[in-house]
């Protein structure tokens, strides 16, 4: 887990990457269902998921 800012606003939230590598193809489909689930949920005892990034060898997921 690392820290990273957003450039235009100067937010600072966390990171966590995941390898590519690591995640089979059936583990990335859940992974993008749970995804889209934690952006649209609002809840004080649940860590907020603001983005999911991705490149060639890493997926990236922005949370407060």
């Amino acid at each position: 887990m690392s820290t990273v800012t957003h450039r235009t606003t100067g937010i600072v939230r966390a990171m966590k990457s995941i390898k590519k590598k690591s995640v089979v193809k059936e583990d990335a489909e859940k992974l993008f269902a749970e995804v889209s689930v934690l952006k649209e949920l609002d809840h004080p005892n649940i860590v907020k998921l603001y983005e999911l990034f991705q490149d060639n060898d890493c997926y990236y997921l922005v949370t407060e």
